[in-house]
């Protein structure tokens, strides 16, 4: 039987059908062009934000390894894993993601408003890189991690902002819970969704015809992110 297995990135998802799908390496379509340059601006982002943040003294620790490399650490939750793969660390303290905000979004951030999905992600990161496997090269660093956080970068004027947060055990547990069910079961059918993530879903349209759809690809073994053992949604982090 092939490991069933979920990232950080997207176990901030509220639907359970949705996250059951990416387990069992369903694909869904194709992100369009659009979605593909937003993530492409985000991934080529990173690095400068990473220089700015040296230029200011401070040291940080990149984590520039892809997504074609194995994950920072895999953590086994009964039939299935999770795993993830963080951006970087500040000052040995600070486990941080690098976003690329909307408008609204950094000015979220500046209120220090984290989305619910991010937040989720970083402690993901956090606790799966404690309890989890790790890379053996970064454990030491790992021992020293104390806060999780998110670095918002607004994309139209270059401005930054960073939210430092204690991690949260609650929310890790949750993940858990989540991770378990979806690992556990075998009818999709039987999981809660969330209509409030329909219109924004990668699946959207293919929960209506589950059934057949869902065979199709699996009889076909066109699961390929299930193969590779990510289940890793596009993009580090949605962006």
């Amino acid at each position: 039987m092939k490991q069933l297995s979920l990232s950080a990135s997207v176990l901030g998802s509220n639907c359970l059908r949705k996250l059951w799908l990416i387990a069992n390496g369903i694909e869904g379509p194709e992100p369009d062009e659009a979605t593909r340059r937003i993530f492409d601006i985000g991934k080529a982002l990173e690095p400068v934000a990473i220089e700015w943040e040296r230029r200011k003294g401070r040291e940080v620790f990149y984590n520039a390894k892809s997504h074609e490399d194995d994950p920072d650490f895999v953590l086994e939750v009964g039939r299935g894993v999770i795993v993830g793969r963080f951006d970087a660390v500040f000052d040995r303290e600070i486990l941080v993601d690098i976003k690329t905000c909307n408008l609204n979004k950094f000015a979220k951030l500046l209120e220090g408003v984290v989305p619910w999905e991010w937040l989720v992600q970083v402690n993901v990161y956090f606790f799966g890189l404690k309890l989890g496997c790790c890379r053996d090269d970064i454990r030491e660093l790992v021992e020293s991690i104390k806060k999780v956080g998110i670095y918002g970068v607004h994309k139209e004027s270059g401005k930054t902002v960073e939210v430092v947060k204690d991690p949260d055990l609650r929310i890790f547990e949750d993940v858990l819970r989540k991770a378990s069910i979806v690992f556990s079961t075998e009818d999709p059918f039987v999981l809660e969704i969330d209509a409030d993530e329909c219109n924004r879903c990668k699946f959207r349209g293919v929960c209506k015809d589950l059934g057949k759809h869902v065979g199709k690809e699996l009889e076909e073994g066109v699961g390929k992110g299930l193969e590779k053992g990510t289940g890793e949604d596009l993009g580090r982090g949605g962006r």
